[in-house]
């Protein structure tokens, strides 16, 4: 799954909100602060289950 910069401040936003998602979840989202090469950024297939919700 990979995140456009769109669905980043959402997902940023989101998880401010009472969401019953395992904290390594959270903390891969966490680390996306910083300025990219890349203008998106692919998570590792195991994370999609995880991020199926805000789809």
């Amino acid at each position: 799954y990979t995140l456009t910069e769109g669905d980043f401040h959402h997902l940023k936003k989101a998880r401010l909100t009472n969401l019953h998602i395992a904290p390594p979840a959270l903390n891969i989202l966490t680390i996306m602060e910083c300025d990219s090469p890349e203008n998106s950024i692919s998570l590792r297939e195991h994370h999609k289950t995880s991020l199926s919700i805000f789809q």
